[in-house]
């Protein structure tokens, strides 16, 4: 399990703003079960870490090996069959950029005002930066 993740998961994070945090069962150390919201994004390479609120998951990547996971956008309209779009290159960055949200769209900040606080969001390997998903 990613560092950053385990962390995530200790300081028991309920909810950013509107968005619901996925959290795991706590035994001797947290499962990830295929039954639940948090096995939804294993056949993905992933692990759900936010709720939308719409049904749709912001997810950790896994595939990622030793590099620092990013988070992607999954969709429930396609059964979270892949990653839509970038949500943060890594958890620390997506954080920061779920709880500018609002007010971003408060504010109608332009495409790509994520680069601003996640200079490397565009960089992610597996989708791209929401502003380029189309």
């Amino acid at each position: 399990m990613p560092a950053d993740l385990e962390a995530l998961y200790r300081e028991q994070v309920a909810s950013i703003g509107d968005f619901a945090a996925i959290l795991p069962e706590w035994r001797e150390r947290p499962e990830w079960r295929r039954e639940g919201s948090v096995g939804l994004l294993l056949h993905a390479d992933a692990v759900p870490i936010f709720s939308d609120g719409c049904g749709n998951f912001y997810g950790l990547d896994l595939a990622s090996g030793d590099q620092r996971p990013a988070v992607y956008f999954f969709d429930s309209e396609d059964m979270f069959e892949r990653p839509h779009w970038a949500a943060g290159s890594s958890l620390a960055r997506f954080l920061l950029l779920l709880a500018e949200h609002d007010q971003a769209l408060d504010e109608g900040r332009p495409p790509g005002w994520e680069l601003s606080i996640d200079p490397d969001i565009d960089k992610c390997p597996r989708a791209p930066a929401i502003w380029h998903a189309g």
